[in-house]
């Protein structure tokens, strides 16, 4: 069933697809981040373009859809939106980490970027989904991939903050590095609830 058939219905669904294209360029922004070792600027530009645009179809939503599904609507779009304000909030705090102590993101420089690329890589998955789903088709196959790469990222959290408390460093290194951290894990938590009220819209049809 083709979850669209207004003209502001179709435009909600070609805000969402664009608020998926800000977050999959955001995450791919902190992987080039981890990579290169410099912040980026561009992720606060995409943050502060996400943030209008969910003013947007907030604006209009009541006006589209039917009534039990726009709650959820309204859920699916404020959880990209924290996905996108995480990847922000992430490259705020590695920019203030890499002035007190860049050591620790040498340490573990191919784990985060394990993570960065498994961020972009949900974010690719859940905007198939998503966009699918908008469109009237349903599939599975994506939300065991999002489960699938969740778990892959909880292990190597699990890894690092093994590590890191064998690490002998100033105690604002390690308050800045697990700063960073939980907002680039902060992410993939975003995507994976994203994809949770993505489903309970796919039942709802």
């Amino acid at each position: 069933m083709k979850l669209f058939s207004s003209k502001k219905e179709e435009t909600i669904v070609l805000q969402v697809a664009h608020l998926l294209d800000l977050l999959c360029n955001s995450c791919e922004h902190l992987r080039m981040m981890l990579i290169k070792g410099t912040p980026s600027e561009e992720i606060g530009k995409m943050e502060r373009e996400a943030d209008e645009i969910r003013r947007s179809i907030i604006k209009i939503l009541n006006e589209a859809f039917l009534p039990y599904l726009r709650p959820h609507i309204y859920k699916l779009v404020d959880t990209i939106d924290d996905a996108i304000d995480a990847a922000k909030d992430a490259e705020e705090s590695f920019r203030r980490l890499i002035k007190k102590d860049v050591r620790l993101i040498e340490n573990f420089q191919d784990d985060l970027i394990n993570v960065a690329e498994i961020n972009l890589k949900m974010c690719q998955t859940i905007r198939s989904y998503v966009i699918s789903l908008l469109k009237g088709s349903k599939s599975r196959e994506e939300v065991l991939a999002i489960l699938i790469l969740e778990k892959r990222i909880d292990d190597i959290k699990a890894f690092i903050l093994d590590e890191i408390s064998k690490l002998d460093r100033d105690f604002w290194a390690f308050k800045l590095f697990l700063d960073f951290f939980e907002n680039l894990v902060k992410v993939s938590d975003s995507i994976e609830e994203a994809c949770d009220v993505a489903q309970i819209i796919s039942f709802s049809l």
